[in-house]
């Protein structure tokens, strides 16, 4: 909604856009009308019943006087999850077996959930006089998804709930996690490569003693974690451009961001036991970039040859990347880590200190 017109230049124009430019230009030019607007609102699904999307698009020209402008656009969507799947079969088949902790699907294939997904851009112009212009433009932008992974087999995800590739269970000894002292007192093995391992009496007889766990316990049916995600925009930019003589130049300065923060829902850490929270926040991504930047330009004859354009300019630009701390438990390596147990938060560690 705030773009005017979209330029291509498919060849490298590094020598009159800069050395970033080595592969072609895309030039988004945004809107600059001092009046008038428009709204629209849009809305659908896919025939299955589901995706139910909603986008909300608006622009506002207002003067900035008689010689400037202020542009604004905004946008706001929502969109629910689709799901195209059928049962997995090793999930059927365990539920077939009596388990009835599995979910139908067990495993969503199709687009993420997207929540309050919004977009503000602002665009603006000022002549000062007949040779200077003043301009300033900035946005700010977020969005939430959730998406799935893939399901956690309950007999043979590895350092979940099995260790040799669903052949026996993972049993955890909570004395040994706690004081080095074995108290589990369940000896031998709880065969996990059976139709249900719940309906098993060595199960039945090992989880009888609250010394001794599995994974089972929390997630019985398996699980299958849903990854989550916030993404932040921001930008600004004001600068100043016009004519010096036979020079004409733009000076302009201006910083972004994106933060990318990440969590996960329907999880665990294995590490920690049956006291492991299930929703974690994992930690984030943030880059901030500012730039400065100063050029000029005009038109030469050398001799016999005319309109020669040059060029000259300055750039400044500083960078920096930076790696947020997720939550304790997304990371930590819990008491159980030595028995065998998945250290982190499963599906996605979190970013530790």
């Amino acid at each position: 909604m705030a773009l005017k017109q979209v330029e291509v230049l498919r060849d490298g124009a590094a020598a009159q856009y800069g050395s970033d430019a080595i592969a072609g230009v895309m030039n988004f030019v945004l809107k600059d009308a001092s009046e008038g607007g428009s709204i629209t609102v849009s809305q659908g699904e896919y025939y299955e019943g589901d995706g139910a999307a909603t986008t909300i698009d608006g622009n506002i020209g207002l003067p900035l006087t008689d010689d400037g402008f202020v542009n604004i656009s905004a946008q706001y969507k929502t969109a629910d999850a689709t799901s195209r799947s059928v049962q997995r079969p090793d999930a059927a088949a365990i539920a077939d077996a009596g388990n009835e902790f599995i979910q139908d699907p067990a495993q969503t294939w199709g687009n993420p959930e997207i929540e309050d997904d919004f977009t503000v851009f602002v665009n603006s112009g000022f002549d000062i006089n007949d040779n200077t212009h003043l301009y300033a433009f900035g946005n700010v932008s977020s969005r939430e998804a959730t998406g799935g992974f893939y399901y956690r087999n309950p007999h043979n995800r590895g350092n979940v709930y099995s260790v040799d590739g669903g052949e026996t269970l993972l049993v955890g000894d909570v004395g040994l996690a706690e004081n080095g002292v074995a108290s589990c007192s369940w000896v031998g093995n709880v065969p996990a490569n059976v139709g249900n391992v719940l309906d098993t009496p060595e199960y039945q007889a090992m989880v009888a003693d609250p010394n001794c766990f599995s994974m089972n316990q929390i997630r019985p049916g398996g699980y299958t974690p849903q990854f989550t995600g916030k993404i932040e925009d921001m930008s600004f930019f004001a600068g100043v451009k016009g004519t010096l003589g036979e020079w004409m130049y733009d000076a302009s300065a201006g910083t972004g961001s994106n933060k990318s923060t990440f969590g996960l829902k329907n999880s665990l850490n294995p590490s920690m036991g049956l006291d492991t929270p299930t929703d974690f926040d994992t930690g984030s991504y943030e880059q901030v970039e500012t730039t400065v930047n100063i050029d000029f330009n005009r038109f030469i004859t050398i001799g016999s040859i005319e309109d020669i354009s040059f060029a000259t300019g300055f750039e400044w630009r500083e960078e920096s990347f930076e790696i947020g701390q997720g939550e304790e438990a997304s990371w930590i390596a819990g008491s159980y880590a030595e028995q065998g147990f998945n250290i982190g938060s499963h599906g996605f560690k979190g970013f530790g200190s």
